[in-house]
């Protein structure tokens, strides 16, 4: 039989397949309270996020073609993003665990604010500029509000970068590695962005191809 109820005192009498169920009335404005509360608490970590995006824009350095000096670090990481070459290995140039491989800087960052990580690597990969990528990553956080979409838009961006990635590498791309991917930002988001993070940072570091493209793409346009 359909649910059936009605007011009583402060309570509501419910009656379903039977069974007499005494809802409290508080029970519907402690919900709408704690919402209340969680859709602040959404919009102070963005306020949060952006006024840290602002101070990060101001103090992070600017991009630089093949800073790293060191010859034999040189080759070593050339040879590591150089992996599509491989037919063994057609994937990142770092582990998806391996997050202190890049330094503490990138592991820190990606651990303690990833959406502000993953927008310096967009920028950093041409993607897009260092606040087009904030403002994906705060649109991506109002999902929030309805609970786990967040989660899954976060992931579905983060997929899609990662894919992004893998054409700009010519690493391995098709069906499998979209489900890896997706599993990647589902399972462990932290590590896939740290990850990203250290292939375009060593790209850079070596003044590989991808880097330069990205160069003409953010900085001589």
């Amino acid at each position: 039989p359909a649910s059936k109820s009605k007011p009583f005192g402060d309570s509501m009498v419910a009656l379903r397949r039977g069974t007499l169920f005494i809802v409290p009335k508080e029970s519907e404005s402690i919900f709408l309270d704690f919402y209340e509360e969680y859709v602040v608490m959404i919009f102070v970590l963005l306020c949060g996020f952006v006024i840290l995006a602002f101070f990060y824009s101001l103090c992070r350095p600017t991009p630089r073609l093949g800073w790293e000096t060191d010859d034999r670090i040189r080759s070593a990481k050339r040879r590591q993003i150089n992996c599509a070459d491989s037919p063994e290995h057609r994937g990142f140039a770092h582990g998806l665990c391996g997050c202190a491989d890049g330094g503490c800087g990138i592991c820190c960052a990606s651990f303690c604010c990833p959406a502000l990580r993953w927008a310096e690597t967009a920028r950093l990969a041409g993607w897009c500029s260092f606040w087009m990528a904030v403002a994906i990553m705060m649109v991506v956080h109002l999902g929030y509000l309805a609970g786990p979409l967040g989660f899954f838009m976060f992931a579905g961006v983060g997929a899609v970068g990662r894919q992004k990635a893998r054409s700009d590498f010519h690493l391995e791309i098709n069906g499998s590695t979209v489900l890896q991917d997706c599993l990647a930002y589902l399972l462990c988001p932290l590590c896939a962005v740290a990850q990203e993070a250290q292939q375009y940072e060593d790209a850079w570091a070596v003044r590989h191809q991808v880097a330069e493209v990205a160069h003409y793409r953010q900085f001589e346009k």
